[in-house]
């Protein structure tokens, strides 16, 4: 055979193989025509080659590894330039690697060096070698094999020395530490984020895989393998593309796109497909395509010819098949395979499945983008990759205000276009109401991944806001007239909208419209109804207008209850929202006995039922309803609970888990168990930096979470650089105009006023009332916050007048208070009083706060003591020693009972012990207690400060 019979012979195999069964057959026929000798030639070859027959491909492979490493013998303990090699650790198509010391230099390090073996390879594939040192050159990522030297053997060999990646491969590192599906996502988005690093400097790997994935001791991941990538840069090292011309297809046919396996240009969406690949392989432990695709030949055919299975579907058919090995499927991810499979179905099933679109236009446009919807996936909010129904958006268990949208001016005419097309169309078909159904789910799609993708962080030009969008989609919804349907549906949608955007009016206004629209047509669906009435409530309840919202609610679960069974989600859901709405208006009691009918359903009078994620939210809810309520030896196990199922249910890094372990924190705060709740909030920072992206909103509130407690242990610098830190990340994040950002300026204002550093408190106080009254208006639930603490700052600078006058204005707005601040404003009033000389009424409205406190608390809950000491203070200045003793005791004694010894809270009751002690005689025990207290408080505030001027007034007398 000559080597021009060969070439025709390969070439007609190469696009042979790269064909589906119907064209492969047509393109066999249509050779045979022209030359039937090279057609059965080739019929030939591709029957050998879908048998699988390894008997020619075995030898081969043994010779190709037998002489790796006959040529890597020679290689060891050989020095290249300041590299040792120690040890052949692994050889490629194009050569050997190494592991490497470096013997020369200052420090010790350890590498990979890869040889390009000229025995085994031509020159086209040289050239690929170097440019793969080029590529590696180019990228610098955490999660990217670092590339640290390279250069020529004495014999010209090319060689690249990396760092060395001492690890697992991803999938059996996940396996082998029984990761949970959370931890596995996590796992998986670093890959995206690296992938996408990659991409973003115009590589595409082409190559992902397990094997060229790996995963550190330390859970890191790191990508290696660059040596099949392609620059997407036109004219940059075009040796990396030469192999696709030249019908070479490198790939590894598991992971490989149908488009490699077609021989056709690869691009972003190549990297894209492989990721779904590693997706499902991670989730599921097996391939998209079943098991039933083993030769090569037969997993390229699947992947052009067979539609992949839902990753649900393959654990479900594993299941039918083998119990058993589902079983250890379901193991290796720390949870039942029936959980897993139902976990997997819904938005996993579809990330997974537009990853391995074949068409590669569908597919996700970037592995940003992958990352980004499990993280709503994970954040349970609405993922994008599914034409989003309003049942599946409102079913998501949300309970966070959302962030502000933006768009280009042009989506106005998009939407235009769309809403005038459909028009056209609807009024041309004879069964209107049909064609309604059928195109209203499209138009909903729409519109909302139109609000969904208007992001104001990262859209560049001219921007419109977002409430004016939504003012021209309700303006073009009038001209759906005559499709009530599809016009309360959109309603519905941009209702939604507003009352995410904060403007709840506007929302109730539309959404009432769409339930009068329904009534009036008499399209009364009961279910779409207790949608609406739902979706009515919560804007009704976020406006403030509690009464109407439970009205609303109740509605809705009438509706569900009628059509749905008892134990519904949906049913469920509704009394959980109705308990919440009764917390807000803080009806404690109702909302308690909401939730608690909600729990019960959810896990079944007994508990018998197993735990999931909208359970597991009610019982935090109730959790925290106790804390308000000041019950809290009754909410710190529930909340302990939570916390614990969380992190078996979710996995430590999955949000929920995050914040509810941070609810745990706020409870022990106010437990005054404030070592245990440093190491809580400790915990949550440290994860929420691995969960959420840089400068996130959520990671500078824990840092400031985390703050609040270090002043409280006395460790101001360190509380100080915190929320310094946290307002700095929301500011630069955000920006100003946010009331995240007023939020983090009303912590400052409060940890100056406790520091004593009153100018900074007035500045951050008064900068957070100035944009809150900008943004959102006078009547904002932020200004009697802020106003609060202003208030405590002029008490302690023994302002009292200020101080009323301050607090008497804030408690006008008495129902935008929380329960525990409401506390503080009653207290801070009674001292203002007492610092006036209204030493009866301060009396009165001390003795008013205590008894509550008792009555809510306990009578030696450590959240009396402030109480108690400024009550003591108040009869001690009205000349009634006698009466304060028993007041300044007391707050003593619970001070050093609950907090940690030598803690400045412990100080200042401490100086006000000793004030009541000497006016009793006991002068020797009262300076003792004075100067402790005094050395306490000096650590903590330093010399100087008021309080400790005090102390040392107190001590000049008693001389």
């Amino acid at each position: 055979m000559t080597s021009d019979e060969f070439k025709e012979i390969e070439d007609a195999f190469q696009k042979a193989t790269a064909m589906t069964a119907p064209e492969r057959a047509a393109f066999l026929e249509r050779l045979a025509l022209e030359n039937a000798v090279l057609a059965q030639k080739v019929r030939d070859i591709l029957a050998a080659d879908s048998d699988g027959d390894t008997s020619l491909a075995a030898p081969i492979a043994g010779s190709i590894e037998s002489a790796i490493d006959d040529i890597g013998k020679p290689w060891i303990n050989r020095t290249i330039d300041a590299w040792t090699l120690k040890e052949k650790i692994g050889a490629g198509g194009m050569g050997a690697v190494f592991l490497a010391e470096r013997t020369t230099g200052e420090f010790a390090q350890t590498a990979a060096i890869k040889i390009m073996m000229a025995q085994l390879v031509d020159e086209t594939a040289e050239r690929r070698f170097r440019a793969e040192r080029q590529i590696l050159a180019n990228l610098s990522h955490p999660n990217i094999a670092t590339l640290l030297d390279g250069g020529s053997t004495m014999e010209g060999l090319p060689y690249i020395v990396m760092e060395y990646v001492e690890g697992v491969r991803i999938d059996a590192y996940c396996d082998e530490r029984r990761l949970s599906l959370t931890e596995r996502l996590r796992l998986f988005q670093e890959v995206c984020n690296a992938v996408d690093y990659a991409h973003r400097n115009l590589v595409v790997h082409r190559d992902l895989k397990p094997s060229n994935i790996l995963v550190t001791p330390q859970g890191i991941s790191k990508l290696l393998d660059f040596g099949i990538a392609k620059l997407l840069e036109p004219g940059a090292y075009e040796i990396t593309i030469a192999q696709t011309r030249d019908g070479a297809r490198a790939m590894t046919p598991d992971y490989a796109s149908p488009e490699q396996v077609r021989g056709e240009p690869v691009s972003i969406a190549t990297d894209v497909y492989s990721l779904g690949v590693l997706l499902f392989r991670l989730l599921t432990g097996q391939s998209p395509y079943g098991s039933s695709a083993s030769t090569s030949r037969e997993i390229e055919s699947a992947i052009l010819e067979s539609a992949p299975l839902r990753p649900s579907a393959a654990l479900t058919s594993l299941s039918s098949d083998s119990p058993a090995a589902s079983s250890e499927v379901g193991e290796q991810r720390s949870i039942s395979a029936e959980r897993l499979g139902r976990r997997l179905k819904g938005d996993l099933d579809t990330i997974a499945l537009k990853c391995l679109q074949k068409d590669p236009e569908r597919r996700y446009t970037s592995a940003r983008e992958i990352a980004a919807d499990i993280e709503r996936f994970l954040s349970n909010e609405p993922i994008l990759a599914r034409a989003d129904s309003w049942f599946y958006k409102t079913r998501k268990y949300v309970m966070r205000h959302s962030r502000a949208l933006a768009a280009a001016a042009a989506v106005f005419a998009t939407i235009a276009a769309l809403v005038t097309f459909y028009t056209i169309r609807l009024a041309d078909e004879r069964d209107k109401a049909q064609l309604a159904a059928e195109k209203s789910s499209q138009i909903s799609s729409f519109l909302i991944d139109v609000f969904k993708n208007a992001d104001p962080h990262t859209a560049k030009g001219e921007e419109v806001t977002a409430i004016d969008l939504l003012d021209e989609g309700a303006k073009r919804i009038a001209t759906l007239e005559n499709q009530p349907i599809v016009q309360s549906e959109l309603m519905q949608i941009i209702g939604d909208t507003y009352t995410n955007l904060d403007k709840e009016e506007r929302a109730i206004e539309l959404i009432q419209s769409a339930i009068n629209i329904r009534r009036a047509n008499g399209a009364f669906d009961p279910l779409s109804m207790a949608d609406l009435y739902h979706d009515l409530g919560e804007a009704q309840r976020l406006s403030g207008k509690i009464a109407d919202a439970v009205a609303s609610y109740k509605l809705a679960l009438k509706l569900r209850q009628e059509n749905l069974p008892e134990n519904h989600p949906d049913v469920i859901w509704t009394l959980e929202r109705i308990g919440v709405t009764y917390f807000d208006e803080r009806s404690n009691e109702e909302a308690l006995d909401y939730l608690q009918r909600a729990r019960n359903l959810a896990i079944g009078l007994d508990g018998d039922k197993e735990e999931d994620s909208l359970s597991l939210d009610i019982l935090g809810n109730i959790g925290i309803v106790l804390d308000v309520m000041g019950r809290y030896k009754e909410a710190e196990p529930i909340l302990r609970k939570t916390v614990e199922i969380s992190e078996k249910l979710d996995g430590e890094l999955d949000p929920n888990t995050i914040i509810r372990n941070n609810n745990l924190g706020y409870l022990l705060v106010r437990l005054y168990k404030y070592k245990e709740a440093e190491k809580i909030f400790s915990i949550s920072v440290e994860r929420a930096i691995k969960v959420w992206p840089k400068n996130h909103s959520q990671i500078a509130r824990y840092i400031a979470d985390r703050g609040a407690v270090l002043y409280r242990l006395g460790r101001m610098k360190e509380a100080e650089a915190a929320y310094v830190k946290a307002a700095e990340m929301v500011r630069d994040g955000d920006g100003e105009s946010s009331n995240d950002y007023i939020d983090h300026l009303r912590g400052l204002g409060a940890f100056y006023t406790i520091a004593g550093q009153y100018r900074k408190a007035e500045l951050n106080l008064m900068h957070a009332r100035k944009l809150t009254v900008e943004l959102f208006g006078n009547d904002n639930y932020q200004i009697p916050q802020i106003d609060i603490i202003r208030a405590k700052a002029k008490n302690m600078q023994e302002d009292g007048a200020r101080a009323a006058t301050i607090l008497q204005n804030a408690l006008l707005m008495r129902k935008k208070i929380t329960a525990n601040r409401l506390v503080i404003a009653e207290r801070e009033l009674g001292v203002a009083l007492s610092l006036q000389g209204k030493y009866n009424a301060a009396e009165k409205q001390l003795a008013k706060v205590l008894l509550e406190q008792e009555k809510a608390r306990g009578a030696d809950n450590p959240a009396l003591i402030d109480v108690l000491r400024e009550r003591a203070a108040n009869l001690r200045r009205a000349g009634s020693p006698g009466k304060a003793a028993p007041s300044a005791k007391r707050a003593y004694e619970i001070a050093t009972q609950y907090l940690p010894k030598d803690n400045w809270q412990i100080a200042l009751a401490a100086a006000e012990y000793a004030h009541t002690m000497e006016i009793a005689g006991d002068t020797e025990e009262a300076r003792r207690i004075a100067n402790k207290a005094r050395r306490d408080l000096v650590v903590v505030f330093g010399e100087g400060d008021q309080r400790v001027e005090s102390i040392d007034a107190f001590l000049t007398l008693m001389h």
